[in-house]
């Protein structure tokens, strides 16, 4: 067992010539992967009949701040951790039932952390590259806007979902090449993919706006914050307390997307050759 342990930490150590990549990379995600989500629907009367309409959405879709290490364990075999931090695109959706109208507004927010498994196939110039690992969401936001009301009334809203964690798995496959002729800077280009999903814990009314008058404060603490439980069932013949958020079932969102990123990377050398 120590004989393992040894050759474990020796595998780990870059030696000599290992060299250590410090890569920044910026790049933009299309939605995969989308849910229904019923909580953006639009309620409409006509003739005494409530109608719902869900819409697909996947929160991942925006821009991508990226920034990562790596180094060689073995030969063209080496071991990542990456941040990426997504700016979710906006998606609105606009209803005109007049005389009222209905403007909706969504995006989302989250940081990913991710270990990698790097496997490279060398060239002259060029590296290919392939990379896969499990992803873990920290600090995860849905921003929720809405607009409504008539040429008398307009209500204007914005709520935060967030709290929690998101789970998935990021795979991306790109190319290297390499500049100078130290041969210590590269270009990147890559196509990254990343399937995973996010259940907030707790949404928050954060605006709440009539006429341009804030009424947030006119409402009780039920009323404007909710924490999400798994299995939850409400009995409808219990009144919430006013000064406690109000509880509601988890549900989950999609913030899987598919994108481009482009970058530089730097090779540090680990020690002297």
């Amino acid at each position: 067992m120590t004989i393992v342990i040894l050759f474990i930490c020796t595998a780990l150590i870059p030696d000599a010539k290992s060299q250590i990549s410090v890569q920044a990379q910026l790049g933009y995600a299309l939605p995969w992967a989308e849910n229904d989500v019923p909580d953006g629907s639009i309620t409409v009367k006509s003739s005494n009949v409530q109608e719902i309409d869900l819409y697909k959405k996947s929160f991942g879709a925006g821009q991508y701040y990226t920034f990562s290490l790596s180094y060689p364990v073995v030969p063209n075999f080496s071991l990542g951790l990456q941040f990426s931090y997504l700016s979710g695109a906006k998606t609105s959706l606009t209803v005109d039932f007049s005389p009222n109208y209905s403007v909706e507004t969504y995006s989302g927010r989250m940081l990913w952390v991710t270990p990698q498994i790097l496997m490279e196939k060398p060239f002259r110039h060029l590296t290919a590259y392939v990379g896969i690992g499990p992803s873990v969401g920290l600090s995860g936001k849905i921003i929720k806007e809405f607009k409504d009301g008539n040429q008398s009334t307009v209500y204007e809203s914005k709520g935060i979902s967030s709290k929690g964690m998101a789970y998935g798995v990021s795979s991306k496959l790109g190319v290297a090449y390499f500049i100078g002729k130290k041969k210590q800077m590269k270009l990147l280009a890559e196509i990254q993919l990343i399937s995973a999903s996010y259940a907030p814990r707790r949404s928050d009314l954060v605006k709440l706006n009539k006429n341009g008058t804030d009424i947030l404060g006119s409402l009780t603490v039920s009323e404007r914050a909710v924490v999400y439980k798994k299995n939850q069932i409400t009995d409808q013949t219990v009144t919430p307390d006013p000064n406690q958020p109000s509880v509601a079932t988890i549900r989950y969102y999609a913030f899987s997307s598919v994108g481009i990123n482009i970058g530089i990377a730097y090779l540090l050398f680990a020690g002297k050759e």
